[in-house]
C-alpha cells in the first residue's frame, strides 16, 4: 500500500480510480466477473443461478446424446419429442449464458476502484497457494475514505461474530457473518453510521482471487476492490497494479 498519510488517502484514492479506469483496456491480468451481478432492474445472478446455468447446458448436452442415440433406431415420436426438448433446453442455456457474459461485460466497464478493509476470510488465503476462497471486506464508497476509520469499522464489525447479544441494528450483519462462514453468501449490506462512522460503508462479499494480489496471499489489511456502487452484488479485488506500489 502506497505510503499516503490518513489526510491525502482521499487523493489516493481518486488517484487509483483514475488508474484503473484508464487501465480497463491494458494486458494485464483483470478479475473474473463477480459472483453475483444485478442487472439495473432488480434481478440478482448469483453463484446459485450460475449454478443453474451449467444444469441446463447439462441437460442439453443429455437430451443431444439421447436424441442421437434414439435415431440409431428410430425416427419415430421419441425421436420428435428428444429434439425438440433439445433443442428448448439449448436455446435456454444459450440466452442464460449470453446473459450472464452481458452483464459481466457491463460490470468490467462500469466498476471502480474503492477502498476496502478486511473483515473476514479463510486462513488458508492467508498463506501462499493457489486456492480461490471467499470472504468479505468492509468497503467505502464515499469520496473520503478514512484509512483508520474504515479499519476499525471492519474490526468492529468481525467482533460481532463473538457476541451473542447485539444492538438490534448490528444483528443483521451478525448473521450475514455467520452464515458467510457457513457458505460464500455473495451480495453486500449496509452499515449504520453509528457503527461505521460514514454512511457510505457496506459488507461486500468476494472472492480472493491470488492472481489480484499484490503478494498472492492476504498480507495487508487494506485493500482496493472494483464494484459498482449502487448494485446488490458483490465486488472483486481490484488488480493489485493499480494501488498497491510501495508496500507497508
Amino acid at each position: 500500500m502506497s505510503n499516503e498519510s490518513p489526510d491525502d488517502f482521499p487523493a489516493f484514492a481518486r488517484a487509483v480510480r483514475k488508474r484503473h479506469a484508464e487501465g480497463r483496456a491494458d494486458a494485464g491480468p483483470h478479475p473474473e466477473y463477480p459472483f453475483c451481478l444485478q442487472d439495473g432492474d432488480g434481478r440478482r445472478y448469483d453463484a446459485m443461478a450460475q449454478a443453474r446455468g451449467t444444469l441446463k447446458g447439462l441437460f442439453a448436452i443429455l437430451l443431444g446424446i439421447a436424441a442421437a442415440i434414439t435415431a440409431i433406431f428410430t425416427f419415430g415420436v421419441v425421436l420428435w419429442v428428444l429434439a425438440g426438448l433439445f433443442v428448448i433446453s439449448l436455446l435456454l442455456w444459450l440466452l442464460h449464458d449470453r446473459t450472464l457474459r452481458r452483464l459481466g461485460e457491463e460490470w468490467r466497464r462500469q466498476a471502480e476502484a474503492y477502498p476496502a478493509a478486511l473483515v473476514m476470510v479463510n486462513s488458508s488465503a492467508m498463506q501462499p497457494g493457489r486456492s480461490i476462497v471467499p470472504g468479505s471486506m468492509l468497503v467505502d464508497f464515499g469520496d473520503r475514505p478514512d484509512v483508520e476509520r474504515l479499519e476499525r469499522a471492519a474490526h468492529r464489525v468481525f467482533e460481532l461474530t463473538e457476541q451473542e447479544h447485539v444492538p438490534a441494528a448490528h444483528a443483521p450483519l451478525r448473521d450475514w457473518l455467520v452464515t458467510e462462514m457457513q457458505r460464500a453468501r455473495f451480495g453486500r449490506l449496509h452499515l449504520p453510521a453509528s457503527l461505521a462512522g460514514s454512511d457510505d460503508c457496506w459488507l461486500v462479499s468476494l472472492r480472493f482471487d491470488r492472481n489480484m494480489m499484490p503478494q498472492g496471499f492476504v498480507d495487508r489489511s487494506l485493500w482496493f476492490v472494483a464494484a459498482r456502487r449502487d448494485r446488490d452484488e458483490s465486488c472483486e479485488i481490484a488488480p493489485s497494479r493499480y494501488w498497491a506500489g510501495e508496500t507497508g
